[in-house]
């Protein structure tokens, strides 16, 4: 980690100054060699330039414990578990220590340590789940348990915080909701509540489910073009219940040349005429697919329809499959810029925009869907395929 000279060893320096101990480690530049254990403290990146590398830490021979700070960044619990397992010596206590900012319940760290094994402890009105795996020392601190250190600008601004919280909890004739409040800034950013959902979430109605085989269904798919995903997302549209039904085919950054995405939708559609809605945002691209016998048609889009489709599947509950993690993911991230303006963020939305492309399609809010359909389907050119809708 190149930059842990300048940020982490001289903090642990610090508190090394402060014990009174700095007679007994040796300073490097990203180790810390305890002179009388010769045991080394070392400081490592998870993520580089060049990627992930817990494939280098793994490798490391007499690990015994692991540190692992801002652990909300580092999402693959199968990269973790793997490093996780690398830490075996006999003899002696091998220790994971995970520091992190809650995040939502999505997180591996929740699923694994806190989801089926917890209690509740109410810190100012939040209810803050509190891990009671027999295998895990869970503790838990906020601003409270440091107030005595911190700024009154700092404190002010909590208290702001809070106030607004409150109001966000209360209706309008005054009557305050506590299960609104444990959706609220103060409770999962300041006291670092788990979120169930977070607060001004665009689209709060949903479920996991079995996706519905009997419904008619399309593909949408969003492209990632540079550092975002590549996403295949199955849709089938229940008017009369209300439902979304949305299964995650394919979500991953291996940035996909031409081919290898129509290799992958061939690969991954149901059946060989299953339309896919693709991104409108490269004609070329869509015509390329086209050409390699995908059926395949570009999603609508006109000044103001993601807010209006946004605004129309917020009507439904969308049930997601128990695979689609990533979907689930997203639909507890994506939140409004600017709601009043109907902005929603620029992030957390790469599988949400492939869903719409699907429901604006399926739902007819494209007013040339039926024409699109047409044009896919001669483009397929099999008599043994029909478009499915």
């Amino acid at each position: 980690m190149s930059s842990a000279a300048d940020s982490v060893i001289p903090e642990f320096q610090e508190k090394i100054d402060l014990e009174g101990t700095s007679d007994f480690f040796e300073i490097k530049k990203n180790n810390i060699i305890n002179k009388f254990s010769k045991v080394p403290i070392m400081f490592r990146g998870i993520k580089t330039g060049s990627g992930n590398q817990t494939a280098k830490l793994k490798s490391i021979q007499g690990l015994t414990t692991f540190v692992g700070d801002e652990m909300e960044e580092w999402t693959d619990f199968d990269s973790y578990e793997k490093l996780m397992l690398s830490i075996r010596q006999k003899g002696i206590q091998n220790r994971i220590i995970l520091i992190m900012n809650p995040t939502d319940d999505s997180h591996f760290v929740y699923e694994q340590y806190i989801k089926d094994t917890h209690k509740i402890v109410t810190i100012d009105g939040v209810d803050v789940q509190i891990s009671t795996h027999p295998n895990v020392l869970h503790i838990h601190t906020s601003y409270l348990d440091n107030v005595e250190n911190l700024s009154d600008n700092f404190l002010e601004r909590i208290e702001q915080i809070k106030q607004e919280s409150i109001a966000q909890a209360t209706d309008a004739k005054g009557v305050f909701d506590r299960s609104k409040f444990q959706m609220t800034k103060y409770a999962n950013v300041v006291i670092g509540r788990w979120a169930d959902i977070k607060e001004g979430v665009i689209l709060p109605k949903t479920m996991e489910g079995d996706f519905n085989e009997y419904l008619p269904y399309c593909y949408g798919q969003d492209y990632g073009f540079s550092v975002d995903p590549d996403t295949l997302i199955r849709v089938a549209v229940d008017r009369k219940k209300m439902l979304i039904h949305v299964d995650e085919e394919y979500y991953d950054t291996k940035h996909l040349g031409t081919n290898d995405i129509i290799e992958l939708n061939k690969s991954r559609i149901k059946l060989p005429n299953d339309l896919v809605v693709g991104d409108s945002a490269e004609d070329r691209l869509i015509a390329d697919i086209k050409k390699g016998k995908v059926n395949i048609v570009e999603c609508w889009k006109a000044p103001g329809s993601v807010n209006a489709s946004l605004l129309k599947m917020a009507d439904y509950t969308i049930v997601y499959t128990p695979r689609s993690r990533n979907v689930r993911t997203e639909l507890k991230n994506y939140i409004w810029n600017d709601k009043k303006a109907g902005i929603p963020i620029d992030k957390w939305n790469h599988s949400i925009d492939a869903i719409r492309y699907a429901f604006d399609f399926l739902t007819k809010n494209d007013p040339h869907a039926k024409q699109k359909t047409k044009r896919a389907a001669q483009a397929v050119r099999s008599p043994k395929r029909r478009v499915r809708r």
